[in-house]
């Protein structure tokens, strides 16, 4: 599932390029030379590259299709034989507890979620340290407890 989330931002990027492409034909002013062009060349009418804007409305219109995309997605992951089982979910078992949790979380609703998650408690513990490791979590005592705290990703 996630390598279909990642082509769908590929693809509405593109769709965005081209949105703005389209949209530059309407509104000139969408496409203007890029400042880095040779005022001589300019003079010319040698326009290498052009920066693109898109339109407000036009990026609300691609990105409204996000939403309908991902549950086609999950629709025809569905449809997967379900004898094939995976033998590592480890990213993605990792990314549903992070997600699981509140902005800021104790240890103890680490493990009470992981056990809902059918997460083994060391692996959950191990996890969370290395989001500590690597900066995604900040962690704080109030009143003798520690509590963590996600950083914006």
């Amino acid at each position: 599932m996630s390598a279909s989330v990642m082509r769908m931002g590929t693809i509405l990027c593109r769709m965005m390029c081209i949105t703005a492409l389209l949209r530059s034909l309407e509104i000139p002013s969408l496409a203007v030379p890029d400042p880095t062009i040779n005022p001589e060349n300019l003079k010319d009418g040698i326009i290498t590259r052009h920066n693109l804007s898109i339109t407000d409305e036009d990026f609300r219109a691609v990105l409204a299709l996000c939403e309908p995309l991902y549950l086609h997605a999950t629709h025809i992951l569905s449809f997967l034989d379900k004898s094939t089982e995976l033998n590592s979910r480890g990213i993605a078992d990792r990314e549903m507890l992070y997600a699981a949790l509140p902005q800021e979380f104790t240890k103890q609703m680490v493990m009470e979620q992981a056990e809902k998650l059918n997460i083994p408690v060391n692996t959950a513990r191990s996890w969370i340290q290395r989001l500590r490791e690597k900066g995604a979590l900040d962690m704080v005592m109030v009143k003798g407890k520690g509590v963590y705290s996600k950083k914006q990703r």
